[in-house]
């Protein structure tokens, strides 16, 4: 747990690097990971939402499985908790972040197809969830993606991996 965020934020420093998690479980894991690893990472407990005026706080599922905990309430779902929500939008604005990486359970439909403005952003690293979203839905998220300037530069495992870059 917490891996990923490890390495990036000794790669790009603490200040380009913003973890949210919306599964208390793993918000609780990753904090004492990262504080175990002496790293002072900036980590949020909550969940990211786009395109709309402030929600206050969004149901989450949480899953048997952690990693499978999502806004989506699915089968193995062992409890529904509310959590506080951040504006997509303002979140990148005000840290002007430049490259994303989520894994979101099929979050990322909602998240990039109802988004105003991707802002700053050039990279965006993505596991996606079409078992969970649907193909039609994949699709239409990727041309969300397209239509905001972003390209495909890397499709690994049918879709579930990507890397979209977008040019200066």
């Amino acid at each position: 747990m917490g891996e990923t965020s490890l390495a990036l934020f000794d790669l790009v420093g603490r200040n380009n690097h913003l973890v949210i998690e919306a599964d208390s479980r793993n918000w609780a894991l990753a904090r004492h990971m990262f504080d175990l690893n002496q790293k002072d990472v900036r980590i949020k407990f909550g969940i990211l939402f786009s395109g709309g005026s402030a929600v206050g706080e969004i149901a989450f599922a949480s899953h048997t499985n952690a990693s499978s905990s999502s806004a989506y309430n699915r089968e193995g779902s062992e409890t529904v908790e509310h959590v506080p929500a951040f504006s997509f939008e303002q979140v990148i604005d005000a840290d002007r972040a430049t490259q994303l990486e989520l894994d979101i359970e099929g979050g990322e439909y909602e998240l990039f197809v109802q988004a105003r403005s991707l802002g700053s952003l050039r990279r965006i690293i993505l596991e996606a969830h079409p078992d969970i979203i649907g193909e039609a839905r994949m699709s239409e998220m990727l041309s969300a993606l397209k239509a905001n300037g972003f390209e495909q530069i890397l499709n690994h495992n049918n879709s579930r991996f990507l890397i979209l870059d977008r040019p200066a």
